[in-house]
């Protein structure tokens, strides 16, 4: 069986379920569960598609709960499983509507005619992309009611590729969190998921060659935008330098990947006063990844025609508009966090 014949199994079942008048309770483990996943997810195939919007439905019932212990924070992980279906790119199985008029915006996405929908997004770069011309309605069908049985079903599918993103088996990887959860690895903080104990660090190369030249991890985000750290250093003629280059990931403390980049300073002449710079200062940088005339070298080209500015101050960084983080390169915490990351946000 086909994993579209397992949607429509589980659209029968989910029918069957309506006539339930309680919502499926969601425990405090489920919603951990739900979160850690949408963390280390591999979105490779429509069944891992189907699985995050999985999550984020169990998630969206889990918040609606009067014991609740998270916030709506988690929503940052639409995100991700935008840019997911965009790369797994089978536009005639996901469908992705959005309706601007309605409660604040409606993004849905529906597989073989099963919906989720998620209220009050903002219609970004990457939804445009994706989105259908022509209109969905509601189908009636309440997936919060029994969202415990949708996640656990296609969790349990043989058609998902089950791999985080570093390829991993995710189901053991998710039953070792778990087992740490029980043991009091994680808690609930001011409507946040946190990871205090067992936190696991990515592998610092120390390779100086590797650093200032070659840039092999940059190499492998060609395509999308990234966010990157850098320290400003100093103006040139032509380029403008940044030391210390860190991957960008939301509340993680990240490796450094290369020693420096040089930004051609007509570009950034373009966005900010480059005498406004100011040296040693923390700066994000969104650009793509670009690799130079010469072998083995890559470097970085500012993300300009976006609405937003590509060079931003660290202390300005937090206004930053949800346009940035919907169409950048996702990098992988299993791959870049800095051994003094004390605990971990999910």
């Amino acid at each position: 069986m086909g994993f579209k014949d397992e949607v429509n199994e589980l659209k029968n079942i989910v029918l069957a379920l309506q006539k339930n008048e309680e919502k499926e309770t969601v425990s405090d483990k489920d919603a951990a569960k739900c979160l850690v996943l949408l963390n280390y997810v591999h979105y490779e195939k429509v069944p891992d598609a189907f699985l995050g919007c999985a999550a984020l439905n169990l998630l969206n019932t889990y918040v609606k709960q009067n014991e609740a212990k998270l916030g709506y924070r988690f929503r940052r992980h639409l995100y991700n499983l935008l840019k997911g279906i965009e790369d797994i790119n089978q536009p005639k199985t996901i469908d992705v509507f959005y309706d601007e008029g309605k409660s604040n915006g409606i993004l849905m996405i529906v597989f073989w005619g099963f919906q989720f929908s998620f209220h009050g997004e903002k219609n970004t770069v990457e939804i445009k992309k994706l989105q259908r011309k022509n209109n969905v309605e509601w189908d009636g069908i309440r997936k919060q009611l029994c969202s415990k049985t949708i996640f656990d079903f296609v969790f349990n599918s043989s058609c998902i590729s089950n791999k985080t993103q570093n390829g991993r088996d995710l189901r053991l990887f998710l039953d070792n969190e778990m087992l740490q959860y029980d043991a009091g690895s994680y808690r609930f903080h001011k409507g946040e998921l946190i990871k205090t104990i067992d936190v696991e660090y990515g592998e610092q190369k120390d390779d100086k060659y590797l650093k200032n030249y070659v840039r092999e991890e940059l190499e492998k985000c060609q395509g999308r935008p990234v966010i990157l750290t850098g320290k400003y250093k100093k103006s040139w003629d032509k380029h403008v330098t940044f030391t210390t280059i860190r991957p960008y990931i939301q509340g993680c403390r990240t490796l450094t990947i290369c020693d420096h980049i040089n930004i051609y300073r007509p570009d950034i002449e373009k966005v900010v006063d480059v005498n406004s710079l100011e040296r040693n200062k923390k700066y994000y940088i969104i650009g793509f990844c670009e690799p130079y005339k010469y072998k083995d070298r890559m470097g970085v080209k500012l993300a300009i025609g976006y609405d937003f500015c590509p060079i931003i101050k660290a202390s300005d960084f937090e206004k930053a508009p949800p346009e940035v983080f919907s169409v950048c390169h996702r990098f992988s915490i299993e791959q870049y966090l800095r051994s003094n990351q004390k605990h971990l946000i999910m």
